[in-house]
């Protein structure tokens, strides 16, 4: 939480889709090892789409490996920063 930042009335504690792919994730670790973000990894993730952000740039792996089901299940592109760079045309 920041000062001067949140503002009373607009849901910043936690999106029940997120959570429940949370959740999914976790099952399919469980059911079959893969690897995935830790949760202080997913919970900046989980912040960014709260705040309504549609990029998360980041060269962890395990996140980067979501970028397809972060795409598609939340509208979040997903990419390293490098590689963000090289596609953009601004």
């Amino acid at each position: 939480m920041r000062l001067d930042y949140w503002v009373l009335g607009r849901d910043q504690l936690g999106s029940d889709d997120f959570a429940a792919f949370e959740k999914e994730l976790s099952e399919r670790r469980a059911r079959t090892g893969t690897k995935i973000p830790d949760w202080k990894d997913l919970d900046h993730v989980h912040a960014r789409f709260l705040q309504g952000r549609d990029v998360f740039l980041t060269w962890d792996r395990a996140i980067l490996g979501l970028a397809g089901e972060f795409q598609s299940r939340f509208g979040i592109v997903v990419a390293r920063p490098d590689d963000f760079l090289r596609s953009w045309d601004g």
